[in-house]
């Protein structure tokens, strides 16, 4: 919840700048005496006349928690979408992940099979091994060609 959700819940709820101003709703008020604003991570209260957090929250029937900004949504079908959409996004970030890892697992097999062929007698080779040797490394060079163009990820 932010102030202006909350002013909402106050009848005649004034906003200032970045603080609003209302009579307090734990008391009988005649002059508003309760100004709240956003704080860093939840919203903060202040009634001049005296109320604790406690009455003031009780009176406009919410719990201290609730003026966090992260505070746990009552809405059970809020809740559960919003703990399908964290679901989904860890299950995006493992997938990436594994695609990185992926790709890195590749990059490292194509440095090391261009390593391994250095050096090689190939004149006892046949022209389909050389052949399909040199297709094997030609593919290996364009994978790491790509990833110095691409950068690093």
């Amino acid at each position: 919840m932010r102030a202006a959700e909350l002013a909402e819940r106050i009848t005649g709820a004034m906003q200032f700048g970045e603080k609003w101003k209302a009579c307090c709703p734990a008391h009988q008020d005649r002059r508003p005496s309760l100004t709240f604003k956003d704080g860093n991570k939840c919203i903060l209260l202040k009634c001049f006349a005296g109320c604790a957090l406690d009455e003031i929250c009780q009176a406009l029937q919410l719990r201290p928690s609730d003026l966090f900004f992260d505070a746990i949504d009552r809405d059970p079908q809020r809740r559960k979408r919003a703990s399908q959409q964290r679901e989904r996004q860890r299950q995006a970030l493992e997938q990436d992940a594994h695609q990185e890892g992926a790709v890195i697992d590749a990059l490292r097999e194509a440095d090391y099979f261009i390593r391994s062929r250095q050096g090689l007698d190939i004149s006892q080779w046949s022209h389909a091994r050389l052949d399909a040797e040199l297709n094997a490394l030609a593919d290996a060079y364009t994978l790491l060609e790509h990833e110095d163009l691409d950068g690093l990820r």
